[in-house]
């Protein structure tokens, strides 16, 4: 059975909850605006994707998954100022992704030259322009010296397309081996693996 990714989530005991796609419309009529994913906090209902991350991110400390006690949008405002910036990039890109496979006043011609232009330019550009950080960091995350939001926006990107091309591992780890190294270091994290481990098969 398909599931719908990341529909509901308990802040305080970090659960996620998945809800199958014929119960979809159903939770849907209690979500904010109507729309998932959603989050439930002090009694209150949050939606909208980015904003939740983004408040988890800044809000849990978490030592399983830090050396320190800090949040995942990073150490001080610049880390948080280059951690939103990636955020948003990836974003961009989730976004061209999704035009040429679900915009319905596209035509097929339209589908197929944005999805051209997505594979052989937008995603190259970006990949090598991570690639490239990561080299001129010398280290193994993207932000500073430990793990961010923007690192695991950066894993589930790569995750969602080694899905949807068969190629596209092996290509990650002979063009892009910096970034194929940072996709292992998240998977590896406990509790990303055990997240991994268990999900159900989903769809964007």
């Amino acid at each position: 059975m398909q599931h719908i990714r990341r529909i509901e989530m308990d802040v305080i005991k970090g659960n996620v909850f998945f809800v199958s796609v014929p119960h979809y419309c159903a939770v849907t009529v209690e979500a904010p605006n109507h729309t998932l994913p959603y989050i439930e906090y002090q009694g209150n209902r949050y939606g909208e994707a980015l904003p939740i991350a983004r408040f988890l991110a800044r809000k849990y400390k978490k030592p399983c998954l830090l050396p320190i006690s800090v949040g995942l949008l990073g150490r001080d405002e610049l880390e948080q100022f280059q951690c939103d910036i990636l955020i948003n990039q990836v974003d961009g890109l989730r976004s061209a992704a999704l035009r040429f496979k679900s915009e319905s006043l596209l035509t097929e011609q339209q589908k197929k030259d944005l999805e051209k232009e997505f594979k052989e330019e937008k995603l190259p550009e970006f990949l090598g322009f991570l690639e490239e950080k990561l080299a001129s960091s010398g280290r193994p995350w993207l932000i500073g010296n430990n793990i961010s939001f923007a690192d695991l926006l950066v894993f589930d990107l790569l995750d969602r397309i080694i899905s949807e091309e068969a190629d596209f591992a092996e290509k990650l780890q002979s063009e892009y081996p910096l970034l194929d190294g940072l996709k292992d270091s998240v998977a590896s994290v406990p509790q990303v693996k055990a997240y991994l481990d268990t999900r159900p098969e989903t769809f964007s």
